[in-house]
């Protein structure tokens, strides 16, 4: 499977990539708006893991994790920096409930899915379409409820599901372009 962030992540054009590896990608990274002291940047200070360098000082952050109930023990509290930094909202925030649906030809036909995600899990899962295959997809919906909507826990399923028998002639990595576009 190619990683979803290589050398040219984000540049999309020839010229976007020229300019970047002519001219930036040697270059320090420079954030105007972090919350970081200007004194542990100029002493190149080493924190001791990244929930340290990116939530120990951002009151911005504490001030959207407490808007969405976050339990203050994982914001400034007691709780180690890991358990801080696995908190789901620490990274991706309120994740509101979606419905998806795409449609791809493939090998076996146009096939279709539907899906009902919600705090980044999938509710519901259902596959249609004109394709042929040997086996009903119920199987295989049954298999991708719960998961959550992330690329890599969606292929781990569809590598151990043999998803060909369900659509003639398609990948896992087909079938997971359809799903996570």
């Amino acid at each position: 499977m190619k990683n979803f962030i290589s050398k040219d992540y984000l540049l999309t054009t020839d010229f976007a990539r020229e300019l970047y590896h002519r001219y930036a990608e040697g270059e320090p990274i420079i954030d105007y708006h972090c919350h970081l002291s200007p004194r542990e940047i100029a002493e190149n200070k080493k924190f001791s893991n990244i929930t340290e360098l990116w939530l120990y000082a951002d009151h911005y952050k504490w001030r959207a994790m407490r808007g969405n109930g976050v339990p203050e023990e994982f914001i400034t509290g007691s709780r180690s920096s890991y358990e801080k930094f696995e908190k789901w909202e620490w990274i991706y925030g309120h994740s509101p409930r979606a419905t998806l649906n795409f449609s791809k030809r493939l090998a076996c036909g146009t096939v279709h899915i539907h899906l009902n995600i919600a705090e980044n899990r999938i509710n519901s899962c259902q596959f249609g379409g004109d394709f042929i295959g040997n086996l009903p997809t119920n199987e295989l919906e049954k298999a991708l409820t719960s998961l959550p909507y992330d690329r890599d826990a969606i292929y781990k399923v569809l590598t151990q599901k043999d998803v060909s028998r369900y659509f003639d002639g398609v990948t896992a990595i087909e079938l997971l372009q359809l799903i996570i576009q």
